[in-house]
């Protein structure tokens, strides 16, 4: 691995730790400039056909530029198979959302509901479902084993839904109310135990 140490003999001086290997390349300079410069007067975030993503986390759409993670894909559409309520975890930034979203997603095949669950989660859950075409209506009132019926129906019907959670602590560290993070918590597990099949959650 050669990361970027700044200008060299020729073109871009390339290093490699620890041994201190060198490569100069000319062409990396006309890569920054077509790649960050040139494609940055389009105003495109990330420059259109460009795979690295740098902090930000691949989503459903960039599943084709999303390799490496094959096999803890594989492996978490299979656990889904089993287990319809599945947790992800470890470090940040180790990529948990990534392999969910442009990895398991696509795999499953599945309509794709995704929240952060900020300190509403039920009025969160509540508008990406209406999003997706799936009306419930207020969460935080009726029956729950009622909505996740509701819930477990259209998922059939969608023939496939998988629920996202990402960044689930946030239900702990921004200030949701104990009340609602438990009818959260509920409507999560009754929905993915009468899912059937069609219907699964992942927390991250």
């Amino acid at each position: 691995l050669f990361l970027l140490a700044g200008p060299g003999r020729q073109g871009a001086r390339l290093v490699s730790a620890p041994q201190g290997f060198e490569h100069h390349d000319p062409e990396v300079w006309e890569w920054f400039r077509y790649e960050l410069l040139d494609r940055a007067d389009g105003g495109a975030g990330v420059a259109a056909g460009n795979p690295y993503r740098g902090l930000s986390s691949y989503g459903v759409d960039d599943a084709g530029w999303f390799f490496g993670r094959e096999r803890e894909a594989e492996a978490l559409v299979n656990r889904l198979k089993l287990e319809p309520f599945v947790a992800v975890v470890g470090p940040s930034g180790v990529g948990k959302s990534s392999v969910v979203h442009a990895g398991v997603a696509p795999a499953l095949g599945w309509r794709v509901v995704s929240i952060h669950p900020n300190h509403t989660p039920l009025a969160q859950l509540a508008a990406q479902l209406a999003a997706a075409d799936i009306e419930l209506g207020d969460l935080a009132a009726g029956d729950v084993a009622a909505l996740a019926e509701r819930l477990r129906r259209a998922a059939t019907d969608a023939r496939g839904l998988l629920v996202v959670v990402d960044q689930f602590e946030e239900l702990l560290t921004l200030g949701c109310a104990v009340a609602e993070r438990e009818r959260f918590v509920r409507l999560l597990l009754a929905a993915s135990a009468a899912g059937a099949g069609t219907l699964a959650v992942v927390i991250t």
